[in-house]
């Protein structure tokens, strides 16, 4: 019910329920990775569609529409950067680790962080845009530019970047800038709402 009343991450919390109760809950994967998808969660919804195909019959609809979704996004993963989905997820794990240690303020230890799932995914605007946050707290103002004109390079709309690198430029090197606490922006999710509104 949740779901279909569009509270997609309460769904999420009962379809998890389900699946703690009864692992092998074919539908509970199904609509949790729906869900996922809905939100545009996509890690999330590719660990879901998996555990579907790990559990369905393979002719039933859950399972080709599993398929269908990993066929799909394993093909565009590898046309725009140029890896697997397995590739892909661990390069998503680090981000998503040091993006949890830059809500913590521990700039070092999410830069280390960023720089890991860089290594494995270099191209990704936000991640040069976190990068950039924390040489700034860290007071490496011209490493902070680069970053931010990295993300801008690979995303010249990256609203995020704009302002943050305004910010940076009024800021002197060596003297960290100062922590106003961070502002969780979603940045791909709201670029594809966005995109979406302009086409309806």
């Amino acid at each position: 019910m949740h779901a279909i009343s569009g509270q997609l991450k309460e769904s999420v919390n009962w379809f998890d329920k389900a699946i703690a109760a009864s692992p092998h809950f074919v539908e509970a994967h199904f609509n949790k990775a729906l869900s996922h998808e809905k939100l545009l969660e996509v890690g999330e919804s590719i660990h879901a569609y998996r555990k579907v195909l790990e559990f369905a019959d393979p002719g039933e609809m859950p399972a080709k529409q599993a398929k269908s979704f990993l066929d799909s996004m394993d093909a565009f993963i590898r046309q725009s950067h140029g890896v697997d989905l397995d590739y892909y997820l661990d390069s998503k794990s680090e981000f998503d680790r040091a993006f949890k240690l830059m809500e913590r303020t521990d700039w070092a230890g999410a830069l280390a962080g960023f720089r890991a799932s860089a290594a494995m995914i270099e191209r990704n605007a936000t991640l040069h845009g976190n990068m950039g946050l924390c040489l700034a707290h860290l007071g490496h103002k011209a490493q902070a530019l680069a970053e931010f004109d990295r993300a801008l390079e690979i995303d010249p709309t990256y609203a995020v970047a704009i302002t943050n690198r305004v910010g940076v430029e009024n800021m002197e090197e060596g003297f960290p800038l100062e922590s106003r606490g961070i502002k969780v922006v979603n940045y791909s999710r709201e670029k594809v709402l966005a995109e979406s509104r302009e086409r309806e």
